[in-house]
């Protein structure tokens, strides 16, 4: 992905397609909030939207996408927590 935007310690906006996504007719959006709720501890709101064509539609892929994407969420909030 292409990073499109950064607002430092607020919001990192990115570009493209993850995966099996990179070769299709796909424009994807992805964008990172952080809310600070208190001196350590942060608030992470993440967003991928993805929008185009895909023979047969991409709604056979959102399932797939979803659980890589929150495996990899889990992974980072782990790391995170320690």
């Amino acid at each position: 992905m292409t990073v499109s935007y950064v607002n430092p310690n607020k919001e990192i906006r990115m570009i493209g397609g993850l995966g099996p996504l990179q070769m299709l007719g796909i424009h994807g959006g992805m964008s990172w909030k952080f809310e600070s709720l208190t001196e350590s501890t942060t608030n992470i709101i993440f967003n991928y939207q993805v929008t185009g064509y895909m023979d047969g539609g991409l709604d056979k892929l959102t399932p797939i996408v979803d659980n890589v994407q929150n495996i990899q969420l889990a992974r980072l909030k782990a790391l995170l927590n320690k």
